[in-house]
């Protein structure tokens, strides 16, 4: 039995990875894994933001909670009656342990299930005072807790050394899930990682002028981008230090991210706004120490679960299916958003969504990686065979929560 290294990275994406072809050296540990393990190229989180998107990375299912409903109510129900990756690990003889600092993948919202140990920050008083804020109240509040030092993003080496104490002390094999809160906006690299960006004073300022919903200049754009990429790089140093600690446990690495970052392509930053372009859902994956090569065809994040039981040779209990032989033709990405259901189609070089604005959406991802120039109305079939796609999927999820509901009431 192996053991498993699962790290996930907070609004990573997956353009800003060195392997993806990202011009900067954000991610040299993450690039040499990718070369000798297994990446993908069209890695796509089923949801956005954190709490639906991890929902399906552990269960393999979508959730059908809205996006940013900070309601622990819900949460705990769905995990309630789900199997979970870390609950199946730990009935095949794993000793599962979780240690990161995301308020909003805590046990407050029912993410330890299955965890012999979990240690993650969980203030829900914090946490429900900020769902009452605005977005822009929100992020100066946030500003406030960095000159409080109270800022959520904790910097890994905060709590590095419980990971390698806790890693010790368990029983082996280990499954370890650790998620790094680095890379989630306002980015404030810390001072000795700093390469690109400005220091962290300038930066509030930026964050604030932005909370003003005034418009930055590609050069104040451009400093945003160069804290990020600096984030960027201070998480891989955490992979690199994992990897160079836990080498005598011959651990397989899978690191991900839950979704990515907005930098001003549609007009936002961070993940606030709750739409599926390729900024958020495109995600690095690299599945290190296990296989090795490259999977051009787009997967699912919904499928992470059943790799990670087939990567040991464990039988498949989730619903999804394993991506390790290869990929789709399309994946489906979709969020809840204040009562309106957002869909996309992913396909290698197009995408569809629908939902989302006024018309629906389709752009050829070659040759406009940055959806700026919608085609629906170029591609009549096409886009009638990406609604048959949609409304099929719709319901087959509807049927299958009808029988679960029946199935519920009978037990």
């Amino acid at each position: 039995m192996r053991n498993i290294v699962l790290i996930t990275l907070d609004a990573l994406r997956a353009d800003h990875c060195g392997f993806m072809g990202y011009e900067r050296n954000t991610t040299p540990t993450l690039d040499r894994m990718a070369k000798n393990g297994l990446y993908f190229e069209n890695a796509i989180a089923s949801s956005i933001p954190t709490g639906p998107s991890m929902f399906s990375c552990f269960t393999g299912e979508f959730s059908s909670i809205e996006a940013f409903n900070r309601n622990p109510g819900p949460w705990r129900r769905e995990f309630s009656s789900k199997k979970t990756l870390a609950s199946s690990l730990h009935d095949a003889g794993y000793n599962t342990i979780a240690v990161h600092k995301h308020p909003w993948a805590s046990k407050y919202y029912g993410f330890d299930k299955g965890f012999d140990y979990f240690s993650a920050i969980t203030q829900p008083n914090r946490i429900k005072e900020q769902s009452d804020y605005s977005r822009i109240r929100s992020l100066f509040k946030q500003i406030e807790d960095v000159f409080k030092s109270e800022y959520l993003a904790i910097p890994w080496e905060n709590y590095y050394g419980e990971i390698l104490e806790k890693i010790r002390d368990a029983k082996r094999p280990y499954f370890l899930w650790v998620f790094l809160l680095d890379t989630h906006m306002l980015y404030l690299p810390p001072k000795k990682y700093k390469k690109w960006s400005k220091p962290n004073i300038y930066l509030l300022y930026l964050y604030w002028k932005l909370g003003r919903k005034k418009s930055l200049y590609d050069g104040k754009i451009l400093q945003i981008i160069n804290a990020y990429d600096d984030e960027i790089r201070y998480s891989d140093c955490f992979i690199n230090r994992l990897r160079e600690d836990l080498k005598s446990d011959d651990p397989i690495f899978v690191i991900h991210a839950d979704h990515g970052d907005g930098l001003g392509e549609h007009g936002f930053y961070g993940h606030e706004e709750v739409c599926l372009y390729e900024e958020l859902i495109h995600v690095p994956l690299v599945i290190y120490n296990a296989m090795k090569g490259k999977v051009e065809e787009p997967i699912t994040l919904r499928g992470l679960a059943p790799v990670i039981l087939k990567l040991i040779g464990e039988e498949n209990e989730f619903s999804s299916e394993s991506f390790l032989e290869g990929g789709n033709d399309w994946v489906i990405s979709k969020v809840f958003d204040r009562g309106k259901r957002k869909v996309a189609v992913r396909m290698k070089n197009w995408k569809f969504i629908t939902g989302q604005k006024d018309i629906d959406e389709l752009y050829n991802l070659e040759k406009d990686p940055r959806e700026q120039e919608n085609l629906i109305d170029e591609h009549p079939k096409f886009v009638e065979e990406m609604r048959n796609i949609v409304e099929n999927h719709i319901k087959h999820e509807t049927e299958i929560r009808r029988i679960r509901e029946k199935t519920a009431k009978i037990k």
